[in-house]
């Protein structure tokens, strides 16, 4: 288990430990300052190499989960679905690679929208804390890119 220090989010004034369990999938190594910011909210993480590691342990709910997706068709769809089966009530965010950035174009394997790029990961991590701290609701699976569009107009913080 890797556990996270009370630290701030880069330049956002916002306090760690926002989220109480976080799990990551995914090679860490490649997307540092990702980890770093998802670490920086959660007051326990735990890490797996792959999304078979998450699927087959005994682990419970975690609030927030974190795939790390560095190549387009790394993850099966099969794989996929029954961590939306398993997962139900875990926040979801696969944050994907340079390698994968016309995923939205080419491919359907993740829904939408829980897809983020690296660049948009920050963002995306800020909302991701406020529907689990309740302060505004989640956006359902099966919105499609309008809506999320949408959704990320009337939510996000511009930048200050």
């Amino acid at each position: 288990m890797i556990s996270s220090k009370s630290c701030r989010l880069s330049g956002n004034g916002v306090h760690a430990a926002m989220i109480e369990s976080t799990a990551i999938v995914g090679d860490a190594r490649s997307m540092e300052s990702v980890v770093a910011e998802a670490l920086a909210v959660s007051r326990s993480a735990v890490y797996f190499s792959t999304l078979r590691d998450l699927l087959d342990s005994d682990s419970s709910n975690p609030n927030f989960i974190l795939v790390l997706q560095q190549w387009p068709d790394e993850y099966q769809s099969n794989e996929i679905n029954e961590l939306f089966r398993r997962f139900p009530l875990s926040r979801i965010l696969c944050c994907y690679g340079v390698w994968c950035s016309s995923m939205r174009r080419t491919r359907s394997i993740w829904p939408g929208v829980v897809s983020v790029s690296e660049s948009e990961f920050l963002p995306r991590l800020r909302l991701e804390t406020r529907v689990i701290q309740e302060e505004i609701p989640p956006l359902p699976l099966t919105a499609g890119l309008d809506e999320l569009f949408g959704y990320l107009s009337a939510y996000t913080e511009p930048e200050s």
